[in-house]
């Protein structure tokens, strides 16, 4: 069985289509409405799954939710739990969202992402490109989707794009591709916009 992480400074977040696709455990943080559809999901499609948060300082309703617990900071939890990772695993983060010295976003960028497995699907959540933050966003100091720029400019070959979220609900003709999805049964509730950008590892 794989496992995946998911790891969270305590914001909430959005899960969307790639859980059902694999059978991974998933590190992450604050769950939220749809988090509990996740959570049905997994028990009901692949038992094998385990949901595993990473969080400091979650709310309550998470414990019940997950597998796993791990209340701990990023910048500070031992890196060899990201060892385990295997082809399909999930890591989704999505938390402070500011580059400094050790902070959990610079730690995923320089230490993390490059030690992953080949094949682990990594999410990152409030990202816009190829577009700026929000402009009332200005005062929570976002640098993350910055960092990760510099890593497509650069061509890297750490990893692919599978799908930047933002820039497709902005893009009428990739749009009109996931639309039909969006009306299946199983995804009524969740919102088919939103920023996250989702990669794999090479």
């Amino acid at each position: 069985m794989g496992k995946s992480l998911g790891a969270a400074a305590g914001r909430p977040r959005h899960f969307r289509l790639h859980l059902a696709a694999s059978s991974p455990a998933v590190f992450r943080g604050r769950l939220r409405r749809f988090d509990r559809f996740v959570r049905r999901a997994i028990e009901a499609h692949s038992p094998k799954t385990r949901l595993i948060s990473l969080d400091p300082e979650p709310r309550r309703e998470i414990d019940r939710l997950c597998d796993e617990v791990i209340r701990e900071r990023l910048e500070t939890v031992d890196l060899d739990l990201f060892d385990h990772l295997e082809a399909g695993d999930i890591l989704f983060i999505d938390g402070s969202h500011r580059c400094f010295m050790d902070s959990d976003v610079t730690v995923a960028f320089l230490d993390i992402l490059p030690r992953l497995a080949p094949g682990v699907i990594v999410h990152f959540h409030d990202i816009f490109l190829p577009y700026d933050y929000p402009a009332a966003w200005g005062e929570r100091y976002y640098s993350e989707q910055y960092l990760l720029a510099c890593f497509l400019l650069a061509e890297t070959k750490l990893f692919r794009i599978l799908f930047p979220n933002w820039f497709i609900g902005r893009d009428a003709e990739l749009t009109a591709v996931l639309d039909p999805l969006f009306t299946r049964p199983e995804m009524q509730g969740v919102e088919p916009r939103g920023g996250s950008f989702w990669l794999e590892i090479n």
